[in-house]
């Protein structure tokens, strides 16, 4: 029996290796690459933004709640407000379908642990049901920083 666990706690430890190795997971912490400086907070924050795409394209729940913090809220062009749970069941649901996003340059100013970023995307998306169209999306960021990891806590949506 002892052999059985022993065994099993290997096959653990494997897939959560290469459950954490898998490129793109969406992770807002420090990378620490042999041999590469640290990424200041300013890269961390606005790779936090970009993974938000990432997973939003990919329809990738579980990413796109790593990046959001519990008290997260959209707030719409309309000014309908959305919490993380609503926003990200928008997403799974086809409420709100992200095709591609070309990032522009988003200023990010980090005072401690709180950042704010203006980041600004030309995304193709179809949302509510209507038709497939080309946006210039702003969204003014909110993140906080929990330990080594940046997380958005409000994002509100405009165009530019």
């Amino acid at each position: 029996m002892k052999r059985y666990f022993a065994a099993l706690g290997i096959w653990a430890a494997v897939i959560l290796f290469i459950a954490c190795s898998v490129p793109g997971r969406a992770d807002c912490g420090p990378r620490r690459e042999r041999g590469a400086p640290h990424e200041r907070d300013e890269e961390m924050a606005e790779r936090c933004y970009r993974d938000m795409y990432k997973a939003m394209i990919a329809k990738d729940a579980e990413g796109l709640s790593l990046l959001l913090d519990e008290s997260f809220v959209l707030i719409h062009m309309t000014g309908v407000r959305q919490s993380k749970q609503e926003f990200i069941d928008a997403v799974m649901d086809g409420a709100l379908n992200y095709y591609t996003g070309d990032h522009q340059k988003s200023p990010i100013e980090v005072n401690g642990t709180i950042a704010r970023m203006t980041g600004r995307t030309i995304v193709d998306a179809a949302v509510y049901g209507g038709a497939r169209h080309t946006w210039r999306l702003q969204q003014q960021i909110k993140l906080v920083k929990k330990g080594e990891r940046w997380l958005m806590t409000e994002a509100m949506a405009s165009t530019f």
